[in-house]
């Protein structure tokens, strides 16, 4: 077993799995990860299952020391990761010493990084899972986000070997995204049947957290003055429109039921660039039907399988070191690693 001490938990930084599955209908909702596609290379690219707990840490992220040997991966955001003040490769994994520093910063493109560690974060489950829900004040580090002066203990490693993502993989967060979306149960109670959502352009407010991605825009046509149903189930992506007919990208810390009218539903392929989508990102849908969408998801997992495959056991390292080395002239500090 390893541990890492967290030295500053950053802005929001919090321990998270791929959520609590199978509680919705005791009004538990699902947390974890917000973008899924960067979580799991994580976690592959060091080793573990998919499902293994890791960090999370929105805009501004922590600063972990190493108190052992641990492989580490940052995928997600470029929040300029560094390990004892040498920047590293996001999606791609290193060996970190006892008293190594791993340090990231101001997210540059994207919102959320992901750090795996060897092993998976060991905390107690809750209801099946790792994950952090603030609002219950449950799973993760006592249901809170991680703050300075935390101990996280890993499960059990004794295989240690490094992997890196092929560019082709690794996605990129820019200011403009198109989200593929199928209409949702609600349609008939918007004036053109919900296909307003489509013709236009959003940005993605400030108001955004973990629960829903909010967007501003023209206001769509409701054929009623309220925007209200009964309640019914939500998805992780719905679009509810609520009563100032404001459109709102339900996430993972999204509520079990909603009474309000839901417009279309972002497909899960897609989910993870409304989860790096910084306020100010420009957002526009496409349409597409409940068909494509599962030919779409279904390529996608064959794509996570891909990489799985691909990276197999990786290299396996026998040392790391930051050290000072000249060439031509010129001093650098560089991450040295020695490999089998």
């Amino acid at each position: 077993m390893a541990e890492i001490l967290i030295k500053s938990g950053g802005a929001l930084s919090l321990v998270q799995d791929l959520g609590r599955i199978g509680y919705q209908k005791m009004g538990m909702p699902v947390a974890g990860a917000m973008d899924d596609y960067a979580a799991r290379c994580a976690n592959i690219l060091v080793g573990n299952s998919e499902n293994d707990a890791l960090i999370e840490a929105a805009l501004y992220g922590p600063e972990i020391e190493s108190m052992g040997k641990n492989i580490i991966a940052v995928t997600g955001a470029d929040m300029g990761a560094e390990i004892n003040g040498v920047k590293i490769k996001n999606w791609k994994s290193y060996l970190m010493n006892r008293g190594d520093i791993l340090k990231l910063k101001g997210a540059v493109s994207g919102v959320r990084s992901y750090v795996a560690i060897l092993g998976g974060i060991d905390l107690p489950l809750v209801m099946g899972s790792r994950a952090t829900y603030l609002k219950g004040g449950i799973g993760g580090m006592n249901g809170r986000a991680l703050k300075a002066g935390d101990i996280l203990s890993t499960k059990s490693a004794y295989h240690y070997s490094i992997r890196e993502m092929d560019s082709s993989y690794i996605p990129e967060y820019g200011d403009e995204v198109v989200l593929r979306a199928v209409s949702g149960p609600n349609t008939e109670s918007f004036a053109d049947e919900g296909l307003g959502l489509f013709a236009q352009e959003y940005t993605a407010s400030v108001r955004s957290d973990r629960m829903g991605i909010f967007l501003e825009g023209t206001k769509l046509d409701l054929k009623k003055e309220s925007a209200d149903i009964l309640s019914s189930a939500i998805l992780m992506g719905s679009i509810q429109v609520t009563n100032d007919a404001t459109p709102v990208i339900l996430m993972a810390d999204r509520q079990t039921t909603g009474g309000y009218a839901q417009i279309a539903t972002v497909i899960s392929p897609d989910l993870p660039k409304a989860a790096q989508a910084k306020p100010g990102t420009k957002i526009r849908f496409q349409k597409v039907n409940v068909r494509q969408a599962q030919g779409i998801y279904m390529e996608y997992e064959q794509k996570i399988a891909t990489i799985k495959a691909g990276l197999g056991h990786g290299l396996t390292v026998k040392s790391s070191s930051t050290q000072n080395i000249n060439i031509n002239g010129n001093a650098y500090r560089a991450i040295i690693e020695e490999v089998l």
